[in-house]
């Protein structure tokens, strides 16, 4: 009886470990953030986004304007640091991991003013405004630069 009793306690163990490594692949593959990389608290952002990356940017529409807006704020202050000049490619190096069209990206940030491009077209920087809505600012204060 002791070898029946071993044999069947071995069973029971070798099914309780298959029925946790079936559930093993599927923790130990790498689950998304909660914010799905964003660094976002903003859930309509961070839906966004996918590993780290936006995945669908955002309409000029009126209805998703405000949201492509947002969006747009949020990559420039990731990104980039406030009073700190970039070259364009150093621009471009940034942007590469957030989207994979990086050069339309980088024409969104600097027609939507989150990002500043100067006469030359050499030298890019984060607006001291960039920051300005996010504390509550009026938006229309960043057309002030």
């Amino acid at each position: 009886m002791d070898t029946t009793e071993k044999s069947a306690g071995n069973a029971a163990e070798k099914s309780a470990e298959s029925s946790s490594s079936a559930e093993n692949p599927a923790e130990s593959r790498s689950r998304q953030p909660a914010d799905r990389g964003s660094g976002s608290d903003d859930p309509q952002i961070i839906q966004l986004y996918s590993h780290g990356r936006v995945v669908q940017m955002p309409s000029m529409r009126n209805r998703t304007k405000d949201l492509r807006d947002r969006l747009l704020q949020h990559i420039a202050t990731r990104a980039f640091e406030l009073g700190r000049d970039y070259t364009e490619q150093e621009v471009n190096q940034a942007l590469m991991g957030v989207f994979d069209d990086y050069v339309a990206l980088r024409r969104y940030l600097v027609e939507s003013n989150h990002l500043m491009r100067d006469r030359a077209g050499r030298l890019y920087r984060l607006p001291a405004v960039a920051l300005a809505p996010a504390q509550g600012s009026a938006p229309g204060s960043a057309q002030a630069q």
